[in-house]
């Protein structure tokens, strides 16, 4: 009987220890996209107190999600990339280094000035590009 109640806390303390593990790792990984969240409010000029209200979240929350101490569930990214007018493929490539992020956007800037049939000659080389991978 007691070595049931044994075998019943250890796999206890076993789903407990992965769960914590689940946690710390799944936290670590969004770290990149949380930090570009916070970047983002700052480059729109709002506190933690802005975004909060905003998001109808209290701000030790906000600041919990930003120092990488809370998970980052996936309504409270939407609301950010909604908030700042964001894509979740946004918000992940702001995760990038700065100089990689400052290269892709004066790519991108450049781009955006052509003319449309550069544009599209533009287009079909990126099509040509992905079809051969």
């Amino acid at each position: 009987m007691d070595a049931d109640k044994d075998v019943e806390r250890n796999n206890t303390d076993a789903e407990e220890t992965h769960s914590n593990k689940f946690t710390r790792e799944s936290i670590e990984a969004m770290r990149p996209a949380i930090e570009s969240m916070a970047d983002a409010r700052r480059e729109h000029k709002d506190s933690q107190e802005d975004i909060a209200g905003k998001l109808h979240v209290t701000v030790d929350y906000i600041g919990k999600i930003e120092q990488n101490r809370a998970k980052l569930p996936a309504y409270v990214m939407q609301k950010y990339c909604q908030e700042y007018n964001l894509s979740a493929d946004d918000l992940l490539a702001l995760a990038r280094p700065k100089e990689e992020k400052d290269e892709i956007w004066n790519i991108t800037r450049v781009i955006k000035r052509l003319p449309e049939p550069y544009l599209k000659a533009v287009n079909d080389i990126i099509d040509l590009y992905w079809a051969d991978q």
